[in-house]
């Protein structure tokens, strides 16, 4: 019966070893690639006045839209979206009525920023706005009001 309890022993301690050397500490485990989102910006143009009858009803109302990436390692940064159009002050719509322009992009958070920049002219009146989208947040309104 000794000799039972002995060789059982045996095996036992000869499994714990086999599986213990078995087990490599240095094993490279693979990280996963970082997995893109998509974002989501919305620029909503308007008037908070209705400039039809207005003695600057025939200005000119210039609109700027962007949309920029930069890479977090290199800073390097690549246009999106640009865009620029004009209309005359008086065909710039109410609230209600407003001229909304989306744009979705893939983003990889961890890689890279995402800077949305507007603004608008009319006459020698102008307004600029440059600001970072957080990478915690998927959707962004913009409003360019007039």
């Amino acid at each position: 019966m000794n000799f039972m309890k002995l060789k059982s022993t045996f095996l036992f301690a000869l499994a714990a070893i086999a599986t213990l050397a078995s087990c490599d500490k240095n094993e490279n485990i693979a990280t996963p690639a970082p997995v893109a989102v998509e974002k989501t910006v919305m620029f909503e143009i308007f008037s908070t006045k209705d400039y039809s009858t207005s003695y600057h009803a025939d200005q000119e109302a210039t609109v700027v839209l962007s949309i920029r990436r930069a890479d977090k390692a290199t800073m390097k940064e690549t246009v999106v979206f640009d865009s620029t159009f004009t209309k005359l002050l008086k065909d710039i719509p109410l609230e209600e009525n407003q001229i909304v322009i989306v744009k979705k992009l893939p983003v990889v958070a961890q890689n890279e920023w995402v800077n949305i920049g507007s603004g608008s002219r009319v006459g020698a009146f102008s307004y600029g706005s440059y600001e970072s989208f957080p990478e915690e947040q998927l959707e962004k309104k913009v409003e360019i009001v007039f």
